[in-house]
């Protein structure tokens, strides 16, 4: 019984170590450079709401804060004032823009 037990504890050890060192091992994949690029900051007076808010939301994941405010107060005025849902959406957005 206690050789079972001895046996199943020196497995369960060999496996950790196993897995730990696969873990650790270094990932030979070659890394490909990206490069982000920020949309231009002009505004342009054609852009539909959905657009506005779209550019809303990518200045907001990378804190531009008042960037996406910006945009997102464009956008509640350009929907139509009957479409509420989307409004209210883009409301909520910019209560946490600038929040």
């Amino acid at each position: 019984m206690l050789f079972k037990l001895r046996q199943r504890h020196l497995l369960l050890f060999v496996f950790a170590i196993v897995g730990l060192s696969i873990g650790l091992l270094p990932n030979f994949q070659p890394l490909h450079p990206v490069r982000a690029t920020a949309p231009p900051t002009q505004m342009v007076e054609t852009r539909s709401a959905t657009e506005l808010e779209t550019q809303g939301k990518y200045f907001y994941t990378i804190a531009q804060f008042q960037a996406a405010a910006d945009l997102w107060q464009q956008a509640i005025e350009s929907y139509e004032p009957q479409d509420s849902l989307n409004r209210a959406r883009v409301m909520s957005n910019l209560a946490l823009a600038q929040g």
